[in-house]
């Protein structure tokens, strides 16, 4: 086993690494075969230098759309660690990224990518503060991408003093991670939104695979400032990128619900709210403004899917309940955390 990163530990048979907050935290990877991949520090950064490759493709890209596409990975996930800089899914010829694979300075991280990209996934095992938590089977390409953005990094800011004890909603759950280790932080109730079909099946499966149906509950809707009907756009079950206002060239599309944040509630309390709806963030705020100013939660929302969001979203936040300090973190990714 690799020594790969400066603090390195074991939780029951996951290696664990420690997160930019100093939370442990691991990944396993269980294959079809019943192989088991244990996650390290390269593997995380081969990520990051691939996702930073891709965000400089971006521009020459953006003529080619997603239908046209051979390929998951690593573009999948520059959307979702770079996230989509120019606020639009991009995806491209498959001769275009072999080529810039090609030119690569990082020949390791390659690698370990494309050994990634051909891993047949059976399931994998989070070690996330002293639990190990079960994932149901996803690419192996996206759970590097949400591991890295839950767990690795902790975009979101969780810890146990702002989670344990408090109703939490989590806005744009995919398939549960988020919500996952709010479960292990000791989070009294999550409330689960996703509103793809597909994807919510997932999050229903991670839900009981890990015997937290006490404290997640899955909600299929969409959150907004209005209670009406969408056309949401993604690229197959487990789609981080899934849309509202974006991702227009995706291959699937849904009609869901959405509804306000008050109305679901109904006056009930929450202590922390975490959006990352792909440039609807605004809405949600919106269709929760009430609640945001009778309980004032502690919040953590995307600052970065519109070039817009980094002004206007602390503007709409203000306008609610002036007296949030605002903290713009970098994660890489742009996040807002507001108490």
């Amino acid at each position: 086993m690799r020594n790969a990163a400066a603090s390195i530990g074991m939780c029951g048979d996951v290696m664990e690494m420690t997160n930019r907050t100093g939370q442990a935290v691991g990944l396993t990877l269980i294959g079809k075969d019943g192989a088991r991949r244990e996650i390290c520090k390269e593997d995380m950064d081969a990520v990051v230098v691939h996702s930073c490759q891709v965000k400089k493709e971006l521009g020459r890209l953006a003529i080619i759309t997603v239908k046209s596409a051979q390929i998951g990975i690593p573009l999948n996930l520059a959307l979702m660690i770079a996230k989509k800089a120019m606020g639009k899914n991009y995806a491209a010829e498959h001769e275009s990224i072999s080529k810039m694979f090609a030119k690569s300075e990082h020949p390791d991280s390659h690698r370990r990518l494309e050994e990634f990209r051909n891993f047949g996934l059976a399931g994998a095992e989070i070690a996330y503060c002293g639990r190990n938590l079960s994932v149901a089977p996803i690419k192996a390409m996206d759970l590097l991408g949400l591991f890295y953005e839950v767990f690795y990094t902790n975009e979101y800011d969780l810890s146990e003093k702002n989670v344990r004890g408090r109703e939490i909603v989590d806005a744009g759950a995919n398939v549960g991670l988020f919500s996952m280790a709010c479960a292990a932080l000791g989070a009294k109730k999550i409330h689960a939104f996703e509103p793809v079909s597909g994807t919510f099946g997932m999050l229903e499966a991670n839900v009981r695979a890990n015997g937290l149906e006490g404290a997640i509950l899955p909600v299929r809707l969409g959150l907004g400032q209005e209670n009406f009907k969408a056309k949401i756009s993604f690229n197959g079950s487990g789609d981080a990128c899934a849309s509202i206002v974006m991702n227009n060239a995706a291959s699937e599309h849904e009609e869901i619900e959405i509804v306000r944040l008050d109305d679901y509630l109904k006056g009930g309390k929450i202590g922390f709210l975490k959006i990352d709806t792909e440039g609807y963030e605004e809405q949600v705020l919106l269709g929760g403004a009430e609640t945001i100013r009778a309980c004032k939660p502690e919040l953590s929302f995307s600052a970065y899917h519109k070039p817009t969001d980094k002004a206007r979203l602390p503007e709409v936040l203000r306008s609610i309940r002036a007296d949030y300090d605002i903290k713009l973190n970098i994660t890489p990714s742009e996040n807002f955390h507001c108490v």
